[in-house]
């Protein structure tokens, strides 16, 4: 796996470890580190290793806290112009804090002052151990999206309304913006009861959406200038077959590079849906909101990642 995770605390670093294997295709590590209170290897000496190690892919970080905030922002930055960067950064609170300088002797320092620093240095700050794997999990088998609109194409009604608030209510995203053309042809594909572009860039497919129809609607979004990135959405109902639907959507994926994502929410009735789609490079979540976090983190990486080609120097010609 592409993963390198240094963690300053070793119990929740295992967890993460541990966690990661109970995916329907386990999440493979690249490198782990705890270093505890950094007395003889520190977190920066890692980060530094990890920016230039080819095999790693993607930065996973438990922060409490650090001693020297410009150098740790020299390092990390270092980190995120190459790879993703995700951070889960405790100390939120005042009690939270005093558990951390209890725990390695860390000053976890003022909330705010790490949050704009995140933001200077491209690192994705995430809330808690399920949105680091889940985000992570994206970031090693998708593409990056041109922009930040997000189609949400779901069957369920109330899980597509989870996704589309987590979206609307980021800094990072937005929803997409159909064509007209778009919205014509998913209203041709659906059901009749089909609810298609309310809003805009939402598509309420329904429980009477067969399988073939599942393909069609994605491939035809993928196609959409409007569309930066697809959540599918899926309470596969008993007359569905859950690994049809899965091959459906992989056809309907070949050929675009814009990131999908799918939440199959059945539990043990869509695990080999799961496997088959994560085999083929799509990643699966259990939660809606675990789908719209994990897009939105690379929606900030794209964004970032435009920022810094913007302020690449350009050449000269002499006069």
């Amino acid at each position: 796996g592409g993963l390198s995770v240094v963690s300053q605390s070793g119990a929740l670093g295992a967890s993460l470890l541990l966690f990661a294997g109970d995916h329907p295709v386990p999440m493979g590590f690249s490198k782990f580190c705890h270093v505890g209170n950094g007395s003889d290897v520190n977190i920066l000496e890692v980060l530094e290793y990890y920016a230039e190690d080819d095999s790693t892919k993607v930065v996973g970080m438990y922060l409490e806290g650090v001693s020297d905030g410009r150098a740790f922002m020299d390092v990390a930055q270092k980190v995120s112009r190459r790879k993703p960067l995700l951070v889960l950064k405790v100390g939120r609170s005042e009690q939270a804090s005093a558990a951390a300088f209890s725990h390695t002797g860390s000053l976890a320092g003022s909330d705010r002052v790490y949050d704009g620093v995140f933001e200077q240095i491209g690192a994705i700050r995430v809330a808690s151990m399920d949105d680091l794997l889940c985000a992570a999990k994206a970031f090693s088998m998708q593409k990056l999206p041109p922009g930040n609109r997000i189609c949400v194409l779901t069957e369920a009604g109330g899980p597509g309304t989870v996704a589309a608030d987590e979206i609307a209510t980021s800094r990072e995203g937005r929803l997409a913006e159909f064509s007209p053309k778009t919205v014509e042809r998913l209203k041709g594909i659906l059901p009749p009861m089909a609810m298609v572009g309310q809003p805009d860039g939402y598509v309420d497919m329904s429980a009477a959406a067969m399988e073939e129809q599942h393909s069609a609607a994605l491939k035809e979004v993928l196609r959409d200038d409007g569309v930066d990135a697809v959540i599918v959405i899926s309470v596969p109902p008993t007359f569905l077959s859950p690994v049809q639907v899965a091959k459906g959507l992989l056809e309907a994926k070949e050929g675009s590079e814009k990131p999908v994502v799918v939440c199959l929410m059945a539990g043990d009735w869509v695990k080999d849906a799961r496997v088959l789609l994560e085999s083929g490079g799509i990643p699966t979540f259990d939660m809606p909101e675990q789908a719209a976090r994990a897009v939105l983190a690379m929606v900030k990486q794209a964004r970032f990642q435009s920022k810094l080609a913007e302020n690449e120097p350009r050449g000269c010609v002499a006069l």
